[in-house]
This record gives structure tokens, C-alpha cells and sequence, in this order.
């Protein structure tokens, strides 16, 4: 897995073509309009109050002015890397990947912005930046981008989103939150024969149960955290309580206090799934480690490559699979609207692809006790 700090690699990779945004993902684009916008009017308009691409919540003489900066020359002057993009796209070409970077710049710009990158980024050949907006036709086996629609049409064997407020409250997609988590999701994709897991006796681990909704991740880890090895860290979520659900499951809390602990920086991991935010606070799964529990957590893969990536290989992926009727069952008898339930019936085959990523899979169509002697006896072997 990857080391912070030096992000070494342990084990060698098949190379990979990987297509890369440049616009919010690699190079901020909409954050300087906006500073631009409001300089110009006096507003007050902030980058994390966009809830989508066509900034629908703001009003109308707003959304105008946005896009009027986004045809001005002068924003494509003021654009600076993203802190990390350099090193992340360094890592990736010397570990043997073919990097391409794609821009959907306005054609009379596209020689301005072929100049930025190849001087923003000179570790990237000429020849792999492509510009225009059919990013759907380029053949790639992974591929980074802001956008859902171009994660959606990518022939990309693996798209993955990289999370921004205008795509957080899109869910069944496999997306990271940071450039760290993508380099961690691309060597578990490119991976050539990796070895086992190799962890001392007893030492405790991260487990993330990553698996469709529906698919009893969250019963196993009720299950499991009845044994005293295990524990669940609690984690933070603005969605309410459901009825059949523990008082201590999660902390229940606004959106303004998530929002507040957001910004103070006390997640480990952030996602949203149907509309609700979820995080992780570390000091929750070093309070149980240090007390010698393995911290047990379901989880999307957003917020398992995230843990992955901070805790190397004492976080194991353990992908829980289960019949997919069952699974549409439970989702269909569940206390919510119909459209939460199509969204995430809908996402079936995006949740059901991460399987590949993870470490170990646990059938469960069977009995929760079956289900916790497998996930034992694969830390007692792992």
C-alpha cells in the first residue's frame, strides 16, 4: 500500500493508462471565478455552498455572471494547481502508468490551455494531453474526473470521481475524496500478484465492510461488536435515525454541525450516501486500536480507500457480498422514499464492481454467526 510521506510502493504494478481532468481536478477552474464574480459584484458567494454544476441553487444574475467569468480569458490566467496534483501525477509516471490529461476548454482557448499544461505539468508528454469535451471516446483503464456525466460515459474500465461540492450528493459511484486516496485506489487496480497481508499476532485492525446498501454490512458489525476483539467506532451522520436502529448507532447531528466539524478538520473520511453525510473522526479508531480492538466499519469504497490510505495495511477490505435479490428486497422493505430506494437499487452494479478492490469477500447468505466466524478466522490467517 502507499506510505505517506514518501509514498513508496510495495509491490510492483501492470502499468495502467489513466485519464486525468484537468479542470478542478488537477487545476482550480470554478473556485477563481467565483473569486472573481464576487470581486467584480461585492458578493458573497462561496465555493462550498454549490450543490451542483449548473450552480441551480444560486439565482439567476448569479449563475450568469459565473459563467460569463468562465469565457473570459483572464480566469484561465489565474488558474493554479491544485496543491498535490504535481506529485500525484510524478508518482503515477514513475511507477510505470501511461498518464493522459484531457481539458474541456472552449476551442478558441485551447491553445492557452495546452501551454498551461504542458508548463503546469512537464512531466506529461505532449502527446497524451487531449482536448474537447468527448472525453467518452478516449479507451482508458481508469479514469479521474470532477464531472458525472463524464464519469458516466467513460469507456474507463474504472471511473472514479474525485469529490467536489457540486458531485457530493451523487452516490453509487466509486469516487475518493483526496489525490492520496486515488493513488491508493490505483495500486489496488494495478496490482500485479500482491502478497497477502502480512500482520503481527494480535495486532488490531481496521475492518471496512464495504458492500451495497442491503447488504447487511451494518448487522455483521453489530454482530461482530458484540465479541469484546471488536468494536465499532461511532461515526457522524446528518440523516435521521431510522426506527429499528440503536439510540448510539451514530452520533445523529445537523448539517450545520457536520458542516462545522467539516471545516475544523476533525474527519479521517467524508461521504454522502443518498443524500446524508457521513465521517469518520480518527481519534474514534485509535481509541478502540489503542485499546486493542479491531475497529469494525461499514463503509462505501470512498471512505475505504481513504482509511487505507491512513492506516496502510492494518486497514483490511472486506467486501460483503449477498444474493442481489435479497439485496433489492431489503432495499424495497426499508423506511424510505421510493426515490432513495431507486437511487440505491440503481447502484447496484457500481457497488457490486468494488468487489474487485477489496481484500477479502464474505458471502452472507447465510447466518450473522457464520458470517463472524469467517471475518475471525481471516484475521487469525491473514
Amino acid at each position: 500500500m502507499i506510505i505517506k510521506g514518501d509514498m513508496e510502493m510495495k509491490y510492483k504494478s501492470n502499468a495502467q493508462t489513466i485519464v486525468i481532468d484537468f479542470d478542478d481536478t488537477l487545476c482550480e477552474f470554478v473556485r477563481p471565478a467565483l473569486d472573481r464574480v464576487n470581486q467584480k459584484h461585492g458578493w458573497d458567494v462561496r465555493y462550498d455552498d454549490i450543490t451542483d454544476w449548473y450552480f441551480s441553487t444560486f439565482p439567476e444574475e448569479v449563475r450568469k455572471a459565473i459563467y460569463h467569468e468562465f469565457s473570459r480569458p483572464e480566469l484561465y490566467e489565474s488558474q493554479t494547481p491544485i496543491p498535490g496534483s504535481g506529485d500525484m501525477l510524478r508518482h503515477l509516471i514513475d511507477a510505470g502508468h501511461d498518464v493522459i490529461i484531457t481539458s474541456s476548454a472552449y476551442p478558441e482557448y485551447m491553445t492557452t490551455r495546452a501551454t498551461q499544461i504542458m508548463t503546469l505539468f512537464p512531466m506529461v508528454s505532449q502527446e497524451n494531453i487531449l482536448l474537447g469535451t468527448r472525453k467518452d471516446t478516449v479507451q482508458a483503464d481508469i479514469m479521474l474526473d470532477d464531472a458525472r456525466h463524464n464519469i458516466e460515459r467513460t469507456r474507463a474500465k474504472y471511473p472514479i470521481l474525485i469529490r467536489r461540492p457540486w458531485n457530493r450528493s451523487m452516490t453509487g459511484l466509486l469516487s475518493v475524496n483526496s489525490f492520496e486516496d486515488f493513488l491508493c485506489l490505483v495500486e489496488r487496480i494495478a496490482a500485479q500478484n500482491p502478497q497477502p497481508i502480512l500482520r503481527p499476532d494480535n495486532e488490531p485492525s481496521v475492518i471496512c465492510l464495504v458492500a451495497p446498501s442491503g447488504a447487511g454490512k451494518s448487522a455483521i458489525a453489530r454482530a461482530l461488536s458484540k465479541h469484546p476483539a471488536f468494536g465499532i467506532p461511532k461515526s457522524m451522520t446528518t440523516r435521521e435515525r431510522r426506527p429499528d436502529e440503536p439510540v448510539d448507532a451514530y452520533r445523529f447531528v445537523s448539517d450545520a454541525t457536520f458542516e462545522q466539524h467539516l471545516k475544523a478538520g476533525h474527519f479521517l473520511e467524508t461521504t454522502v450516501y443518498s443524500g446524508h453525510k457521513y465521517g469518520t473522526q480518527k481519534e474514534e479508531i485509535t481509541r478502540l486500536l489503542d485499546n486493542g480492538q479491531h475497529a469494525v466499519i461499514p463503509i462505501d469504497m470512498c471512505g475505504a480507500a481513504s482509511l487505507k490510505a491512513a492506516f496502510g495495511d492494518r486497514a483490511i477490505l472486506v467486501f460483503v457480498r449477498r444474493d442481489r435479490a435479497a439485496v433489492i428486497q431489503d432495499i424495497v422493505a426499508r423506511r424510505v422514499d421510493d426515490a432513495d430506494k431507486v437511487r440505491r437499487i440503481m447502484s447496484l452494479d457500481a457497488e457490486y464492481a468494488n468487489e474487485d478492490l477489496c481484500d477479502f469477500t464474505l458471502v452472507n447468505n447465510s447466518t450473522l454467526q457464520d458470517a463472524v466466524h469467517r471475518i475471525t478466522a481471516y484475521l487469525k490467517t491473514a
